[in-house]
């Protein structure tokens, strides 16, 4: 009696199907969501692997290069299940602010009929993740005290600070953040490290005004 002969399959890290339908990248679902001149076949196929190797990176902790190729996979064709990767990269890179507007694009993206009941999904998964991150984002609200204000500058981390936020609450990343306060020769500094969740103030004292005094006239020299 002949024995069967075995073949042997290749194993893969992840089976190919689970990915692409994970994400929503299937090229059986993807042309439902192309318009007339959506995305071609070939950046299907790129955007598919980019999200292999992308989720791969994550996995081994390098979520800003993990990143990059989510966005580029989601630059060739967007999707949802993309984004939903790219906002929680950002999170895991503590760039909080981004990562709630990326959310927010996810949340707004308009599905078209028959769009794969993953990307439903992930407009679904971004409303809690959101809300739960709003909770984390730190808050700063930055005074500048001292005489004579009028046209004080204020900056930071190197960029304008805008004036109209000056009293209220502004959102952060987390991390240690320089403010300044200049108004002519007169300078305030203030660094402050928020983590997730903080609330801080920041009160940026100007000193006080040189107050020039009377020039002597030739009459009152000795």
């Amino acid at each position: 009696m002949m024995a069967r002969m075995r073949v042997s399959r290749p194993r893969w890290s992840r089976p190919w199907w689970l990915l692409v339908v994970s994400l929503g990248l299937s090229p059986f679902v993807a042309p439902t969501l192309a318009l007339a001149d959506g995305p071609s076949a070939a950046d299907r196929e790129s955007a598919r692997k980019l999200a292999g190797e992308a989720l791969d990176l994550f996995a081994a902790g390098d979520h800003q290069a993990a990143y990059d190729k989510f966005a580029e996979a989601d630059r060739l064709v967007p999707a949802p299940t993309l984004k939903l990767r790219m906002a929680r990269c950002l999170d895991k890179l503590d760039r909080l602010k981004e990562a709630v507007e990326t959310y927010r694009e996810i949340i707004a993206f308009e599905l078209p009929r028959g769009a794969p009941a993953v990307h439903r999904q992930a407009r679904k998964d971004a409303v809690p993740e959101l809300a739960a991150l709003l909770e984390q984002v730190p808050n700063v609200v930055v005074t500048v005290k001292g005489r004579a204000t009028d046209g004080v500058t204020v900056t930071m981390d190197g960029e304008p600070f805008p004036s109209e936020q000056l009293g209220s609450d502004r959102a952060v990343d987390p991390g240690v953040h320089r403010f300044e306060a200049r108004l002519g020769d007169r300078v305030a500094t203030e660094s402050v490290e928020l983590a997730r969740g903080d609330d801080k103030r920041v009160a940026l004292s100007l000193p006080e005004p040189v107050v020039a005094g009377p020039v002597a006239g030739p009459g009152d020299r000795a």
